[in-house]
């Protein structure tokens, strides 16, 4: 029998200084490096959130896993799915409960904690934050199970919750996350779903009508089947929706030129967690992070306003001028690894 396999990926720690800490187990790493180890391999990215309910349907929607015999210790755990794994879009999940009030310790060798430099009053705030301003910032599906909280009520305390955090994201709009929200009773037409219905959506508007598109693309109910169904049928719906989503919001990214290779996401994830454990309302510029290791010098543009100057005593007109600052500038930038495609115009501006 294959032993039991610690999925942990983030918590919930405590510095020397009893600050909360964001503690990375480095699980996302081992899978980019021993799993995922082609760089031309372009991950989708989802969340699971609740807790029985959740993991039982992930039992039926990621069938070649073992669901249950691969736990996380940590508050976020995160998981392959072995069936997609040798696409090319291999299906990377995080999963965990956002109602449980996590218990920091002081230390843990197997992690890196990163100081929470915002005023936090609690370790749940912490985890909300986590789930708001990190896992949603690279996820392209998140799937809440209703079941697994109290009321509906509380689901949309949830995403109201991260939506006064705001998406960190500095990405268009449509490549926020799609949300899914799960509820297991028949996808009937009775009066009280319809009222059910109407009263989540108008619960969401009149809580964050303004901040709703920019930290979600939609959020949509979904019923899982009629109760007759065998549980393996009642999630054949939701596994269709998931995957198909994630196919679409492939597309979306490519269309917008944000479609992350498995050679970006290492960086890109530190680079995010650094920042969320520094800022809690500051977007995480895209941008910048690919300009850890290559960054722009601060005297830019001093010798860009010296050069037109220079060309300016020359007698040379600034139609002329512009292509050549536009052609340095792209070459500065078109650095190895950048986050782009071979774009017809680099042809044109090489020698």
């Amino acid at each position: 029998m294959r032993p039991r396999e610690d999925v942990g990926w983030l918590d919930i720690g405590l510095g020397k200084d009893m600050r909360f800490t964001i503690r990375d187990n480095g699980r996302l790493a081992r899978i980019l490096d021993s799993v995922i180890v082609q760089e031309n391999k372009i991950p989708a990215f989802c969340a699971f959130l609740g807790g029985d309910a959740k993991d039982n349907a992930m039992k039926y929607i990621f069938p070649q896993n073992n669901i249950r015999r691969h736990r996380s210790r940590s508050s976020i755990g995160l998981r392959y799915d072995v069936g997609s794994l040798h696409s090319a879009s291999p299906v990377i999940i995080a999963d965990g409960d956002p109602q449980l009030s996590p218990r920091p310790n002081v230390s843990d060798v197997s992690g890196t904690d990163h100081s929470i430099m915002w005023e936090a009053s609690s370790p749940r705030m912490v985890l909300w934050a986590i789930w708001a301003r990190l896992i949603f910032l690279f996820a392209d599906t998140v799937c809440i199970f209703a079941d697994d909280f109290p009321e509906l009520a509380d689901v949309v305390d949830f995403l109201t919750g991260c939506m006064d955090m705001r998406s960190a994201s500095t990405l268009p709009l449509p490549i926020r996350p799609r949300v899914i929200v799960v509820l297991s009773d028949d996808a009937d037409d009775t009066l009280e779903s319809a009222l059910q219905r109407d009263r989540f959506y108008s619960q969401l508007q009149e809580a964050h009508d303004g901040l709703f598109a920019n930290t979600f693309s939609s959020i949509n109910l979904m019923h899982c089947g009629e109760k007759h169904l065998s549980e393996k049928a009642r999630c054949e719906r939701l596994r269709s929706l998931l995957f198909g989503q994630l196919k679409d919001m492939q597309a979306v990214r490519q269309d917008h030129r944000a479609l992350f290779a498995s050679s970006h996401w290492k960086g890109f994830f530190q680079s995010a967690v650094r920042h969320t454990a520094n800022e809690l309302h500051q977007p995480f510029n895209f941008i910048k992070a690919t300009r850890a290791s290559h960054p722009i010098p601060p005297n830019t543009s001093t010798c860009i306003a010296h050069y037109c100057q220079a060309a300016e005593l020359a007698g040379i007109q600034f139609e002329e001028l512009a292509p050549t600052i536009a052609s340095a500038l792209v070459m500065d930038h078109y650095v190895p690894g950048m986050l782009c495609k071979k774009y017809p115009v680099l042809g044109v501006l090489a020698p």
